[in-house]
């Protein structure tokens, strides 16, 4: 067992360089967006020669926030190589992986975990009201909280990778293990199900379930409000579901370690999860895009449920793809 120790200050790498590169893109992207957005929005409303010029600031917005979502979409996998490149840095004090570099200034990563998928659906939730209300009003007011998020999350984003990391202690999961092999459920992260077996097999379950109700729903010539409701919720269930199963049951089979039941090294470690994982997000998320569509159907309601029937297949497929990777590793 490692001595535990304090982290460096700040640690310049690649990585570091290359995501402080990232977030200084995406700030300035989202400041962008927020201005060129909110003075569109002034524009809408005064009149027809003015609203001409809010449809071309319409086009210059939709070209700021594709670029933005690029880099923000590439930011989000980068995050996690960040992490996982400290690990040599601050293996003298007892760093394993990833998630012993977690535990420095814990509560900001926490908070990046949550924010960038949240950017990315909230970008997806954007692209689909704009296409199906034609770039109008409704996109613009999209606009402004995905802006909002997106520079929260490059700004917190650069705090992290510049504040200072001295005198915080670390310790790895794996430390606890290894004097108490047999006392997992003591460390917060216990079956979801009772089980590891019975929690994959509710995994899978409720994968295959939300994928049928998917492709239904988007066979259906209308859903009404509480089909809506309930998909949403089925697609919050697998985010859910799938993020305590795998490091439950799936990591130790996958690592080939019994006493191992890491999320961040089944990432880093296994190249194949971590497309999973985005499919696995962005799958369960995009069942939330069809309640926004839902609140502009009035204005186009052919185009609404389109756009609502793409979404669905496209969750089908997402979370398909989860399944079938996740089931070739188990194999």
């Amino acid at each position: 067992m490692s001595t535990p120790g304090y982290a460096l200050e700040v640690i310049l790498n690649v990585w570091t360089v290359s995501a402080l590169f990232l977030a200084a893109v995406g700030a300035a992207l989202a400041a962008l967006t927020l201005g060129v957005a909110a003075r569109a929005l002034m524009a809408f409303t005064r009149g027809r020669e003015a609203r001409a010029a809010s449809d071309d600031r319409g086009h210059l917005l939709a070209l700021i926030v594709s670029v933005l979502v690029l880099v923000r979409f590439l930011a989000w996998p980068q995050f996690y190589l960040v992490l996982d490149s400290y690990v040599p840095d601050l293996a003298v004090f007892g760093v394993m992986c990833a998630y012993g570099v977690t535990r420095i200034d814990a509560e900001r990563v926490f908070a990046l975990e949550w924010i960038k998928p949240a950017v990315m659906l909230l970008a997806g939730c954007w692209f689909v009201v704009r296409r199906a209300t034609d770039g109008g009003r409704a996109s613009l007011v999209w606009a402004l909280p995905l802006g909002a998020l997106a520079l929260a999350d490059c700004v917190l984003e650069t705090l992290y990778l510049l504040g200072e990391k001295a005198g915080r202690p670390m310790t790895c999961c794996t430390q606890f293990l290894d004097v108490a092999p047999n006392r997992f459920e003591s460390l917060g992260a216990g079956s979801l199900a009772g089980s590891p077996a019975m929690t994959l097999a509710l995994h899978l379950g409720l994968l295959v379930a939300t994928v049928l109700a998917c492709l239904a729903a988007r066979r259906a010539q209308r859903t009404p409000l509480a089909g809506l409701v309930a998909l949403a919720a089925l697609g919050v269930a697998c985010v859910v579901v799938t993020f305590r199963a795998w490091p439950d049951a799936v990591a130790p089979l996958v690592l080939g370690l019994p006493y191992h039941h890491c999320l961040y090294e089944l990432l880093t470690d296994t190249p194949a999860f971590g497309p999973a994982a985005l499919a696995a997000v962005l799958g369960g998320g995009a069942l939330l895009w069809p309640l926004a569509l839902e609140v502009h159907r009035r204005g186009n309601p052919d185009a609404a449920r389109r756009m609502q029937r793409a979404v669905f297949g496209f969750a089908a497929v997402a979370l398909a793809s989860e399944g079938i990777l996740v089931g070739v590793h188990l194999i």
